[in-house]
């Protein structure tokens, strides 16, 4: 990337300096979210311009010395910490210890460099303390760090893009001190701005962009035409734009009758697109939110695929084109297969077989990895044989054994109806006990209570004295409260074990 600034004696300073993002971090420790942040970076800033060791490291190449010239060419050292990062081990003890551990290295040398290092927390992760780092990285510990949380990843990566935009003021670059002059750029501006004013206003605002972005690519290959090692100019535009005008170099061209200046505005763009990537993030939620409360009026009118464009299951598919992973819209999906596989339960125990199979399909094209499903497939099977089996029976036995064996295809369905309902009466009981409030909501009056009472007692006030009493009256108050709390698990834990037991006797009466 490139930094061009006109200054009032007429001439233009170029000042180079480099753009590739290194990302260390340990593979045990934070793998899912380095690569996740790896393609972000790349589709932001363009893939040559970030390096990570399983990416970008061919086949064969030393990984020290590829780590090591990643390093040096790079402007920011990104450092992935996660919950194991400090702690890691191998079998010789902690892996920062080790004079030769990769992660420790990539942050030495960079440190040693003078190369700008950004540390980045994922999954709730601190930052270190200088105490717990070798000597050689402690400084890391001094950072600013940024936190990724997977809450508002977009939001939070786009927050750092913008700090890896920045360019860093602390390192030294190295300067072309040779300068060219603003005739040289207004000469070749002739050649694409028309002199007249007039005509000039009269272009359109597109042919207008059209002729800044020609000059910046004309601006931008001068420069590398004046570089060391350069001694043959590009043979064409087209080069100039692929190599040195890199997509995410956002310049601003002001043109006025003496001269062309080039300013870089990183801060008010950045800031721009984070604040536009944050109303983007409100308004996406907002319709995630709707969508939820609309998909779950769907489930309980059982407007589980149909009417078309009015149903749970394609609003939880949206939910999940917009944020994938949802995990509500996921369990969404989930219940509404298991509503289907209710159906089809209902369907085979009256023997509608090919409603139950109906039902049953479309559970499976929702989700397919319920167990239900195999269950009621069995239950399915199991009736219609038996059912073919009393239908062929019954022209080649009496009719008394024809009903005999209807009876006995009854109580085959009239048990496992019962041992559903009874499964089902446990589920309910179970879901009532995990409802009760222990949080002390509805104990806290009672416990405030007790703790007033005891604040405006004079005989607790003239045995303990002002600040006696008052640590008496909190004790007595924390007291209240743990014995409301267990006295509340306590019910909870008899009410369950009171589940289980209706369980056990309901499917003996089956």
């Amino acid at each position: 990337m490139t930094q061009i600034v006109s200054t009032i004696s007429g001439k233009v300073c170029y000042t180079w300096y480099m753009s590739a993002t290194f990302i260390s971090y340990r593979r045990n420790d934070s793998a899912g979210h380095t690569g996740r942040l790896y393609d972000h970076l790349c589709e932001s800033l363009g893939e040559g311009n970030v390096f990570r060791d399983i990416d970008t490291i061919k086949p064969g190449s030393d990984f020290v010395d590829a780590v090591q010239d990643g390093i040096k060419h790079c402007s920011t050292l990104v450092v992935v910490i996660g919950n194991h990062w400090l702690t890691a081990e191998d079998e010789s003890g902690r892996r920062l210890d080790h004079p030769l551990d990769y992660v420790r290295l990539e942050i030495s040398s960079a440190l040693k460099q003078g190369i700008q290092v950004l540390p980045v927390l994922v999954e709730g992760a601190r930052m270190p303390d200088p105490t717990d780092l070798p000597e050689d990285i402690a400084p890391l510990a001094r950072r600013q760090a940024l936190q990724l949380s997977d809450d508002r990843w977009d939001y939070d990566v786009s927050r750092l893009i913008s700090a890896l935009a920045e360019p860093d003021t602390t390192r030294e670059y190295p300067q072309k001190k040779d300068a060219i002059s603003t005739d040289d750029i207004t000469a070749i501006a002739a050649h694409h701005i028309p002199s007249d004013k007039n005509t000039f206003e009269k272009k359109n605002k597109s042919r207008l962009i059209s002729t800044l972005v020609l000059l910046m690519i004309l601006s931008a290959g001068l420069v590398i035409w004046l570089l060391p090692g350069k001694q043959q100019p590009p043979t064409s535009s087209k080069k100039i734009e692929e190599k040195t005008l890199p997509i995410e170099t956002k310049e601003i061209v002001v043109i006025d009758n003496d001269s062309v200046k080039i300013e870089r505005k990183w801060d008010k763009i950045v800031t721009k697109e984070a604040k536009e990537i944050e109303v983007e993030s409100i308004q996406l939620q907002n319709e995630i939110t709707l969508l939820l409360d609309r998909a779950r009026e769907n489930l309980n009118r059982l407007q589980l695929t149909s009417p078309k464009e009015d149903n749970a299951v394609e609003k939880y598919r949206r939910i999940l084109e917009l944020r994938p992973g949802h995990t509500e819209a996921l369990h969404g999906l989930e219940q509404v297969s298991r509503t289907y596989v209710d159906l089809a339960t209902k369907a085979a125990e009256g023997n509608e077989f090919n409603k139950a199979d109906s039902y049953l399909n479309q559970a499976r094209s929702i989700k397919s990895d319920i167990p239900a499903i195999r269950q009621v497939e069995q239950l399915i099977s199991s009736l219609r044989q038996r059912q073919e089996q009393a239908e062929k029976s019954a022209t080649n036995r009496e009719q008394k054994e024809v009903q005999s064996d209807l009876q006995s295809l009854e109580q085959e369905q009239s048990r496992l109806s019962c041992e559903s309902g009874c499964k089902n009466k446990a589920l309910q009981c179970e879901q009532k006990a995990q409802t009760i409030d222990c949080s002390m909501k509805k104990t806290q009056t009672q416990c405030d209570d007790m703790h007033n009472e005891c604040l405006r007692d004079p005989q607790t006030l003239l045995t303990w004295g002002e600040l006696g009493a008052a640590a008496e009256c909190l004790g007595i108050y924390n007291q209240c409260k743990e014995q409301q709390l267990k006295a509340c698990e306590t019910s909870q834990s008899k009410q369950l074990t009171k589940c289980q037991t209706n369980l056990d006797s309901c499917l003996t009466t089956c």
